[in-house]
């Protein structure tokens, strides 16, 4: 998934447990935890690829 479609899933995400405050509602605020959760992981994945992407660039061909 694209940073971008990640990040407006996550906005998505957010938005909708603003509207869960009833005690019926809250398996369906665990469920997006969960996604959360998830794409927390996956933007944490791709920062650290970004970064490690940096760090090689700059070590192999030094800082300009």
């Amino acid at each position: 998934m694209k940073l971008d479609d990640v990040m407006k899933e996550l906005i998505q995400h957010l938005e909708d447990l603003k509207l869960l405050t009833t005690d019926a509602q809250l398996y369906k605020a665990d469920e997006i935890w969960d996604k959360l959760h998830v794409l927390i992981l996956e933007l944490e994945e791709q920062n650290r690829n970004q970064s490690n992407e940096v760090y090689y660039s700059v070590f192999e061909n030094g800082v300009q």
